[in-house]
């Protein structure tokens, strides 16, 4: 119950309840719907009555010097980090086109025995903006047009959509997810397919 009270109490500043109030917000402006339930002690729940057991026991008291070294605390904590990290990615997903390439937020790319250029070109597909499809910003202009399918320009429009180019995709054996399709070890398939089409100058 305390920890109810917690949740909407103005008066409680402790950062854990201040994180998670933050959630709460950013899930609610996407309509989402959060029922907190206080579930009562010593309801034959599994795990719940051990809980009460241990709680009620002063000499079994968490202690962190105790229990961690300060070395496994500071694993422990980052470990954490990282977790909320990734939640508040994922929270990001409508409004976060990197998210469909990284979905894992602390993932990277390993560029070792990449050359400059080709480098350039990965990264460029991963952050989806490149000069077709960004110039324009540059130039004043109005955003630029797929001439067969008439929406505008996008990698991922260039990489999976664009039904010009369907056959060629097919025939590569392209991955059919952006996720899968810009990574270090599609590189040179990805190179292929931009020369075919006639783009690859124009990243």
């Amino acid at each position: 119950m305390s920890s109810l009270e917690s949740l909407s109490s103005a008066r409680t500043v402790h950062s854990l309840v201040t994180y998670i109030r933050e959630i709460q917000t950013k899930l609610q402006f996407r309509s989402v719907r959060i029922t907190y339930l206080w579930v009562l002690s010593h309801k034959v729940i599994s795990g719940n009555e051990r809980a009460d057991h241990l709680a009620s026991r002063e000499e079994e008291f968490i202690k962190l010097n105790e229990l961690f070294s300060k070395k496994y605390a500071k694993v422990y904590v980052k470990g954490l980090n990282r977790q909320l990290r990734q939640l508040e990615w994922d929270l990001l997903i409508k409004n976060n086109k990197l998210w469909e390439v990284k979905r894992i937020f602390y993932q990277s790319i390993d560029h070792n025995n990449i050359s400059r250029h080709k480098s350039t070109v990965l990264a460029r597909l991963r952050m989806g903006h490149c000069r077709a499809t960004h110039e324009y910003l540059l130039k004043g202009q109005s955003p630029p047009l797929c001439d067969l399918c008439q929406i505008q320009l996008s990698v991922r429009h260039i990489l999976l959509d664009c039904q010009k180019y369907d056959d060629l995709r097919r025939q590569l054996e392209m991955p059919t997810t952006l996720e899968q399709l810009v990574q270090p070890d599609q590189l040179n398939l990805l190179i292929d397919y931009l020369k075919t089409i006639d783009l690859l100058q124009h990243l």
